[in-house]
């Protein structure tokens, strides 16, 4: 059968540990071979959980980002229908054009960087048009929810390097279990003496009811009857 690898779910692996590192303990020709592979097993178990942790956090900080930006758009948006209202509804309105040449669109980007860059082009456009009634009304929400957009963008940044460092040491467990399980699949062999013993241990070593049992899944029972 083939032998896990470090493109091997952590799940998948943690249960591989579990059930060979159980199998080599009850056995006294191989229990000393169960204390390292349960060290290499829990050591996984911590850098996968560590690993979904910083995923959950990126997750909630991305959010409020999210809602900081919306907030954004939604100031930005009220203030250029705020000014085309005030100009009689035209768009060719010199007061309307010297801060919206384009219209709303370029100050509401998808890429939230994208979205801080034009806002703050917005602001400079305004500090040019400081005397503008509309300016003077909507300057300070604009440059508020900037404020808080920006504030909220940066723990993302830092949750982004520590999901990548987390994943990083997630691997490296995969390797570092991987390359235990390998070794004592092969130590086993000999302390049992029989290949065939040793690999009723190894779930992805076994050659025997491999139809039956699909060692992708951890939820299927690793010995059918």
């Amino acid at each position: 059968m083939q032998t896990p690898s470090t493109a091997t779910s952590s799940d998948l692996l943690i249960h591989l540990g579990v059930y060979t590192e159980s199998r080599l303990a009850v056995d006294p020709r191989t229990e000393a071979l169960a204390p390292l592979l349960r060290a290499k097993v829990e050591a996984l178990q911590t850098s996968s959980a560590a690993r979904v942790a910083a995923r959950q956090e990126l997750t909630r900080l991305e959010a409020r980002a999210d809602a900081a930006e919306r907030k954004l758009d939604l100031a930005t948006k009220g203030f250029a229908d705020g000014l085309f209202q005030d100009v009689g509804r035209g768009r060719e309105h010199p007061r309307y054009r010297a801060l919206f040449p384009a219209g709303v669109l370029p100050y509401t980007q998808p890429r939230r960087l994208d979205q801080v860059a034009a806002t703050e082009k917005l602001l400079r456009l305004c500090d040019a048009n400081a005397t503008d009634p509309v300016v003077i009304a909507r300057r300070p929400e604009i440059e508020a929810t900037l404020t808080t957009l920006v504030e909220a963008l940066k723990p993302v940044t830092e949750a982004l390097l520590a999901l990548e460092k987390a994943r990083t040491v997630e691997y490296q467990a995969r390797a570092t279990f991987v390359a235990t399980y390998a070794s004592t699949y092969h130590q086993a062999i000999v302390a049992l003496g029989v290949k065939a013993e040793a690999e009723e241990a190894f779930l992805r070593f076994r050659s025997e009811k491999a139809a039956t049992y699909d060692a992708t899944d951890p939820d299927v029972a690793p010995n059918p009857a």
